[in-house]
């Protein structure tokens, strides 16, 4: 250990300028095996080195970490310019650095949670497309028990349309009835 207190608060201060190497974090995660931060560092440095032992050693430290998707930000971060507003922010201010990523993390559901909807919706009217399409040319067939089983289908399906589907369902049935 050939580092002193200056070091380490220094390269915990500023994670991209540490001037640590991956075996003087390791030999603070064994002598402090509580102080998680030391093993977010020696994992990153790992990382960062592209060293060969990086999967062994986060498969057997990452029983450790306890917040996950914060160690994925902060071994996925880059170093931010120089002249940055972020770079010139106390490492201690953890209450804004934790709002951002939240607003991040809230706006990237919403728009996760639009995408999803939207395709479900576009799948919904493709499989009601061919599904009209479909009945359809059964009707045209004169096989209408087989049709009217698809419309009920259809009206299951999609509630919004359910007066046209139910105008259509009484049609076929009606058909039905007469050709007893």
């Amino acid at each position: 250990m050939n580092f002193s207190k200056n070091d380490i608060s220094a390269s915990l201060a500023s994670p991209f300028d540490s001037k640590l190497t991956a075996s003087d974090w390791l030999s603070l995660v064994e002598k402090y095996p509580y102080c998680e931060i030391f093993l977010w560092h020696y994992l990153r440095v790992l990382y960062c080195s592209d060293a060969f032992d990086f999967e062994n050693e986060l498969l057997r430290l990452g029983i450790r970490i306890s917040n996950r998707s914060d160690f994925y930000l902060f071994m996925t971060s880059k170093k931010p310019k120089q002249d940055s507003a972020e770079y010139n922010l106390v490492s201690t201010d953890y209450f804004s650095h934790a709002d951002s990523v939240t607003a991040e993390r809230h706006e990237s559901l919403r728009q996760l949670a639009r995408k999803l909807r939207e395709k479900r919706i576009e799948e919904q009217s493709k499989h009601i497309e061919n599904e009209k399409v479909d009945y359809v040319k059964l009707i045209k067939e004169k096989r209408y028990s087989e049709a009217l089983e698809i419309l009920r289908q259809i009206n299951l399906e999609n509630p919004k349309k359910s007066r046209y589907f139910a105008v259509q369902i009484r049609y076929l049935e009606t058909i039905l009835n007469n050709n007893k």
